[in-house]
């Protein structure tokens, strides 16, 4: 159980953050049920609901169910992998019906996982303007920059005769991977 005390540390770290952020307790782990720990104040504003509103509130309550059973699932996802979990999905908010960018981590305290901390990014429902396109092909650029920096970097890693065997396998796989997604980028 997600104590009084937890939630006041919590609480000040994901204020401070300036994308959307949420904490979510299991509070059955037998039926995978979770609740609302708390938001940051950049989450009420794009989803329209304020902290006090969601805070310990039935999922249920406010999203339509078919919408509850896919954010439990994928919480339950992020607990059972014990990693990060990123997906984009569809609710139904305060403000409307917003699509969103969303990324989990496992949330543990000292006596172990007890829920997920998630940060969100809100996906542009508007048309786009020619400043918005540049900004988005500015930005794929520089993510295909990266990946090419990196994949470059993996080759020099493979090249190395110091390199462990099982560390080539495991490159040489990631390489190709890589390679064929930039080749799907073009």
């Amino acid at each position: 159980m997600f104590s009084d005390g937890h939630r006041s540390s919590l609480k000040p770290f994901i204020d401070s953050i300036q994308c959307p952020m949420f904490a979510m307790e299991r509070v059955n782990a037998r039926v995978g049920e979770f609740k609302v720990i708390c938001i940051n104040p950049a989450h009420g504003r794009h989803s329209g609901f304020p902290d006090e509103t969601l805070s310990h509130a039935s999922m249920s309550t406010l999203f339509p169910a078919n919408e509850v059973d896919l954010m439990f699932d994928r919480y339950r996802t992020c607990l059972a992998m014990d990693a990060a979990y990123e997906y984009f999905e569809i609710l139904t908010m305060a403000d409307g019906v917003l699509a969103w960018r969303t990324r989990l981590q496992p949330l543990c305290t000292p006596s172990g996982t007890i829920g997920v901390l998630g940060s969100a990014v809100l996906v542009e429902t508007q048309p786009k303007t020619l400043d918005s396109c540049m900004c988005d092909i500015q930005y794929w650029t520089a993510q295909a920059q990266l990946k090419t920096a990196h994949l470059a970097t993996l080759g020099r890693h493979l090249a190395d005769p110091k390199t462990p065997n099982q560390d080539r396998e495991a490159m040489g796989t990631l390489v190709d991977y890589l390679q064929a997604a930039l080749h799907i980028i073009g």
